[in-house]
C-alpha cells in the first residue's frame, strides 16, 4: 500500500535485496549524553550521522535543533535526487520506556511516537507537504558494559491534509480512511558497540 508513498517499487525492491546482506547494513557512530535525569540519545548527532552514512554528508544542507527539545529539523538533497531538495521537520511527541535494566534482568523495552513534516522542494514542480506519524517500539538488551543488542519495529501512519490530491490522501483513501492503520512497518536489529 506504501509503495508510491516510500519511493515507488524500484525503491522497494531495493529494500528487498538489502534484507539479510550484511553489505547493507547501515553502521554510522551515535552518541550519548548523561543528564541530571539519565542518559539521552544526542539526537541532531545522531541524525547526522546517520544521513551522512547512508547519503552521504554532502547530502546535509542545513540541521539544526528545533524550538523544543524534542525536535530537529533538516533540509538534505541526496545525490540521486535530480536537484530535488527534502526538508523534514522531527518532532518527537511521546516516549515510554520500562524499568532500566538491571544484573539478573538485562532487557529493557522504550516507546516513542514522532511526528514528520516532509516537504519537498523541486525547480520545477510546486512544493508537497506529507504529514507522518511513526511509532517506534524497542527492546534493548544489556550484554556487558561495551555491548546492547536491539530489536526495532517501526509503522508510519498517515495523517492526510488538505490537499485531496496529493499522494498521501490517495493513499489514506486506500487504506479505507481508517485512522492508526499503518502504511509502512519497519523491523531493524541494532547493534550498539562502545567505542573507547
Amino acid at each position: 500500500m506504501g509503495v508510491g508513498l516510500f519511493g515507488g517499487h524500484a525503491r522497494l525492491d531495493r529494500g528487498r535485496d538489502e534484507i539479510g546482506n550484511e553489505k547493507a547494513n547501515l553502521n554510522y557512530m551515535c552518541r550519548f549524553l548523561n543528564t541530571p535525569s539519565g542518559t539521552i540519545a544526542d539526537r541532531e548527532y545522531n541524525v547526522r550521522s546517520i544521513i551522512s552514512n547512508s547519503m552521504g554528508a554532502m547530502s546535509i544542507l542545513s540541521l539544526e535543533g528545533g524550538r523544543l527539545p524534542n525536535e530537529v529539523t533538516v533540509s538534505i538533497q541526496p545525490p540521486e535526487a535530480s536537484g530535488v531538495i527534502f526538508k523534514s521537520q522531527l518532532l518527537t511527541t511521546g516516549r515510554l520506556s520500562s524499568p532500566l535494566p538491571t544484573p539478573t534482568s538485562p532487557t529493557f523495552y522504550t516507546s516513542e511516537i514522532g511526528r514528520s513534516v516532509l516537504e519537498t522542494l523541486t525547480p520545477s514542480s510546486p512544493r508537497t507537504v506529507t504529514l507522518k506519524e511513526v511509532e517506534t517500539i524497542s527492546s534493548y538488551t544489556v550484554i556487558n558494559d561495551d555491548l546492547v543488542l536491539g530489536r526495532q519495529r517501526s509503522a508510519t501512519y498517515l495523517t492526510p491534509g488538505e490537499d485531496y490530491g496529493s499522494v498521501e490522501f490517495r493513499m489514506w483513501q486506500a487504506a479505507g480512511g481508517v485512522k492508526g492503520r499503518a502504511v509502512e512497518i519497519r523491523d531493524y536489529e541494532l547493534i550498539y558497540e562502545r567505542v573507547r
